[in-house]
């Protein structure tokens, strides 16, 4: 009788889309930027750069002064884990001093920050399933509580390490060193403009210490890129881009 009435409790688990059920709230991007744009703010408030972008480092002690959060590097099969209850954020230890670092420091703070109040232990969120890419609609499903969690953390992390009032500033000023129209970001199929395209994608990830990954993806989110390209849309690209999205953004 007891193994019926925990496969029941099982299934409605699994299949419950209910976000209140483990105080998760439906936050918008609008609401999720205006958080993370407020922790930049902050993070940066005796920065003297008009500009300014973060860094591992500068993150690293304000979530230590703000919020008494620690950072540990350790081996583990994933990128990182947040230890709510803790409050430790657990990084791998493969990813320290790459391109991936801060991106995936700054999802564990958006854990850290939005989903404080989760009530939901790992045997429970080990039971959902992963958010899948639809490509018809150039977005993931965002189907059960798992993928909400992880994608609010997510988009977090982009507005964090990757603002627009920044990316538009950084974007403008490698414009004008390429003597090109500066607004957004022109791809087309002539090579020199293609050329342009991947230089502007090189040196915005070089500029806010992430992967190009991770800029396309947020660019092209951001609706940044006025696509002309018939051969190779920035939708085709972004699908070559898939594995490496997934692991950045849905893993």
């Amino acid at each position: 009788m007891k193994k019926n009435f925990d496969k029941a409790i099982l299934s409605v688990l699994f299949h419950t889309t209910e976000l209140s059920t483990f105080n998760i709230d439906k936050l918008s991007k609008t609401e999720i930027e205006n958080i993370a744009n407020d922790e930049f703010s902050r993070i940066h408030t005796k920065t003297l750069s008009a500009n300014p972008v973060l860094n591992v480092e500068l993150l690293i002690k304000y979530l230590f002064k703000n919020y008494g959060a620690s950072v540990e590097y350790v081996k583990s099969d994933y990128w990182g884990a947040c230890d709510l209850q803790n409050n430790v954020i657990y990084l791998n230890q493969n990813i320290k001093g790459t391109n991936r670092e801060l991106f995936i420091l700054s999802h564990e703070f958006g854990h850290l920050k939005l989903h404080y109040r989760l009530s939901m232990n790992q045997a429970t969120y080990d039971m959902f399933k992963d958010s899948e890419y639809n490509f018809k609609t150039d977005k993931h499903e965002l189907s059960n509580p798992k993928n909400w969690i992880e994608w609010q953390a997510n988009y977090f992390a982009s507005c964090l390490t990757m603002p627009k009032t920044s990316l538009s500033h950084w974007i403008a000023r490698k414009q004008g060193l390429q003597n090109n129209r500066i607004g957004k970001i022109y791809l087309d199929d002539q090579p020199q403009n293609r050329k342009d395209f991947y230089d502007l994608i090189k040196h915005l990830a070089y500029v806010f210490n992430v992967s190009q990954t991770s800029i396309l993806y947020r660019l092209n989110e951001l609706g940044l890129i006025n696509d002309q390209s018939r051969l190779k849309p920035i939708r085709k690209v972004v699908s070559e881009f898939m594995d490496d999205l997934i692991q950045d953004y849905f893993v």
